[in-house]
């Protein structure tokens, strides 16, 4: 049991053998303070209540609560760091007061309603003028557009749709930026982050009803609310050993590695490959620090089997048992081949008895 929220930096470790750096693995736990989480949404959307539902049960610190508009989720005095809104017709200057007026960091993820929405409010107050002409794209019946992977630089969003890429028919269209997260293949915006007034706004193109999209249903929907809520996670990881450090990771200031080497972090270059296995030290410039774990990768532990081109093109002159039949054909070939060095030996020796042979009638002859 852990005496308080908090980062725990963690080894688990089996006794030494020749092979050191595989007896121990290094670990983070974050415990976490409760997380307040609330939906303002007036049209009880199934698929967004029933995915926080889900999360809230299998996260303990997760405290979700449910507004039917703004008004009332500004009567509750509910001091939320994560506010899910759907329409941003429940985006007004009432809410926005009350985001503005809190010490904490909020986060407000808005997604669009499938009828006429607008984002005017929205746009006036993140100073985004291109999100005044959004119009929806509504494609023909049985068309839809998919998430461009390319463009999605975050590891744990890609790992997200690899697998589970979703069909698009009807969304809001404008075109990909800067501060785009994820695109679609056409260049137009799936997933805009906005960083303002200390808060961050996570603003989908997307509305969600099966009209315009399986997103709800797919298996990607929950692990990307849930990213979004564990967003303080500043380390990000692909599958080999390299580590990504997310944007809101500004104030970094130096990585100090097991060893007590001390780099200096590069903010125009997040994608960093550690050398050494253990624990890093990521400290800012409060001095405040997190510990991030470095591990033998799995890349190391997975053997991959090579075809036979693969390996010739390696080695030259290799002979590939290819099955157990072809092991008397290269046994016998290397049988002839000591015939032939023996037949040589014989061939040798018969020649030097001619020789002899012929220098004694030789010298008898003299």
């Amino acid at each position: 049991i852990f005496p308080s929220s908090g980062e725990y930096a963690c080894k688990v470790s089996i006794d030494d053998d020749d092979i050191i750096d595989d007896n121990h693995f290094y670990f983070d736990i974050q415990i976490l303070n409760d997380v307040k989480i609330s939906i303002i949404d007036n049209q009880s959307n199934i698929f967004l209540n029933n995915a926080m539902s889900v999360l809230s049960n299998n996260n303990l610190y997760f405290d979700f609560k449910r507004y039917v508009n703004s008004s009332d989720y500004l009567l509750s005095n509910n001091n939320a760091q994560f506010i899910f809104i759907n329409g941003f017709n429940l985006f007004n200057k009432e809410l926005i007061n009350r985001i503005e007026s809190l010490n904490i960091n909020s986060n407000i993820v808005i997604f669009p309603n499938s009828d006429e929405d607008s984002f005017n409010v929205f746009s006036k107050y993140i100073n985004d003028s291109s999100l005044l002409d959004i119009t929806t794209n509504n494609l023909n019946k049985d068309t839809y557009i998919e998430i461009n992977l390319e463009s999605i630089f975050n590891p744990v969003f890609y790992n997200i749709f690899k697998t589970n890429n979703i069909k698009i028919s009807n969304y809001y269209s404008s075109d990909s930026k800067s501060n785009t997260l994820i695109s679609l293949k056409n260049n137009d915006f799936f997933l805009n982050k906005y960083s303002y007034k200390g808060n961050n706004f996570y603003i989908f193109s997307v509305p969600l009803d099966l009209k315009s999209s399986d997103l709800t249903i797919r298996a990607a929907f929950l692990p990307l609310l849930n990213k979004i809520i564990n967003s303080t996670n500043n380390l990000l990881f692909d599958d080999t050993d390299k580590v990504f450090l997310a944007d809101e990771f500004s104030l970094l200031d130096k990585i100090v590695s097991p060893q007590n080497k001390s780099f200096n972090y590069n903010k125009n270059y997040n994608q960093y490959t550690f050398s050494e296995i253990g624990k890093y030290r990521m400290i800012d410039i409060n001095n405040d620090i997190e510990y991030l774990s470095i591990n033998i990768p799995e890349s190391e532990f997975s053997y991959k089997k090579n075809d036979i081109k693969q390996l010739k093109s390696k080695f030259n002159n290799i002979h590939v048992v290819e099955n157990i039949e072809s092991i008397n054909s290269i046994v016998n070939n290397e049988n002839k081949g000591i015939g032939l060095w023996r037949f040589f030996l014989i061939f040798s020796l018969i020649l030097l008895l001619i020789e002899m042979y012929l220098s004694n009638i030789y010298i008898k002859n003299e």
